[in-house]
């Protein structure tokens, strides 16, 4: 008790302990000051051409720069109401490097929301969504109540109507996938994708018959002894749009070509105008049985195109279908034939182009168990 009570009233050591309180309660004071509050002064983007030019809006994705005082201290970053990834190596107390997110937001106030550990800070920016597009359809021909799948991107709360101002019962929505079901009554026209950020039409025509070359109703084929089944009597598989013609045959030997009982012909000039980059050939198919060797050979006028979807990429030498599917090959595409491989020059002008023939052919090595191949609508589209 006699030492500790002399401590105490000892005033040098009791300087020294005032003298640690103040310089502790400075070092406290210092950490305060340096995680002070937020604020942001700009946003910039990462060219370096633009460096001093300062934006108050930009698209999904971008990256920018936020400017601004006493950001080292950020821990998380809001546009609307997305929260964006931060990486601790491009913040500084001065400026963070970020993405704005790829997401749509829900709830739209036009602000970034900054969080550190010295406070919170806003800034009136917004986020451009650009508006929906349309790549393709399943199915160009789907029937009335049954399911399409419209492929393309920035589908978000997207209202759909077909011709015939006809709105679409929307079964789900992806970014970048659209299922719907077809209205009763709908009409042949382009189909109108709507969400809050704009609206597109489809860049084809839905059930166009402008350039029908054969539907296997009122314009048949001129030639070829394929099939024409009876959609009235022949419900097996349903149709897409009235008859068409199957290829259905057993045993498909390596070097079969040229079998009447799967060829389809027309006869006659298309009377079409304009390039190749114009055009492109359309037909409906359905392959209820797995295909996996062989090709449909279509000529035009001595140029041809191989139609073989097992080989495809993402097919896995495979192909096989549960319903009908819109086939769109660009006239381009087409080759003259030499020495037996459609290697040459590309189709160029579509004048005095004719005589479309559909030939199937299996040069081997293997043999097809079952050849189940079903197409209809066999038209011309014009791209512009």
């Amino acid at each position: 008790m006699k030492n500790i009570k002399s401590s105490i009233y000892n005033p040098a050591l009791l300087l020294r302990i005032m003298m640690v309180v103040v310089i502790t309660a400075g070092l406290f004071s210092c950490q305060d000051d340096e995680f002070g509050a937020p604020e942001i002064t700009g946003i910039r983007i990462t060219d370096p051409a633009k460096a001093d030019s300062l934006f108050n809006s930009s698209s999904l994705g971008q990256m920018v720069v936020i400017l601004g005082r006493n950001l080292g201290s950020t821990y998380k970053v809001m546009f609307n109401d997305v929260e964006a990834h931060l990486n601790p190596n491009y913040i500084t107390n001065t400026n963070i490097i970020l993405n704005v997110p790829a997401d749509v937001p829900t709830d739209i106030n036009d602000q970034i929301t900054l969080m550190t550990q010295g406070g919170v800070a806003t800034y009136s920016y917004s986020v451009n969504v650009p508006p929906p597009s349309i790549q393709r359809v399943n199915n160009e021909f789907a029937a009335d109540g049954t399911e399409m799948i419209i492929t393309g991107n920035y589908f978000f709360d997207a209202v759909v109507t077909f011709p015939g101002d006809l709105e679409a019962v929307v079964v789900s929505e992806e970014q970048m996938r659209l299922v719907v079901v077809v209205p009763n009554g709908a009409q042949k026209g382009r189909i109108k994708v709507e969400t809050l950020f704009g609206e597109v039409l489809s860049p084809f025509i839905f059930r166009d018959d402008t350039y029908m070359l054969m539907n296997f109703d009122d314009k048949g084929k001129c030639w070829g002894d394929i099939k024409i089944v009876d959609a009235a009597t022949d419900p097996t598989p349903p149709p897409v749009s009235g008859n068409y013609a199957r290829a259905l045959f057993e045993n498909v030997g390596p070097g079969s070509w040229w079998n009447m009982d799967w060829v389809i012909a027309y006869c006659g000039d298309l009377g079409l105008t304009g390039t190749s980059t114009n055009f492109m050939l359309k037909f409906e198919v359905n392959v209820p049985e797995e295909w996996k060797h062989g090709w449909y050979e279509i000529e035009f006028s001595g140029f041809f195109y191989r139609y073989q979807p097992w080989a495809e990429p993402g097919n896995d030498n495979s192909f096989k279908t549960s319903d009908w599917r819109t086939v769109s090959i660009p006239m381009s595409s087409f080759r003259a034939k030499v020495d037996g491989s459609p290697t040459g020059s590309a189709l160029a002008n579509m004048s005095g182009v004719g005589n479309p023939v559909f030939n199937f052919q299996n040069p081997g090595p293997d043999a097809i168990d079952i050849l189940h191949i079903c197409i209809d609508n066999i038209r011309m589209h014009r791209i512009n």
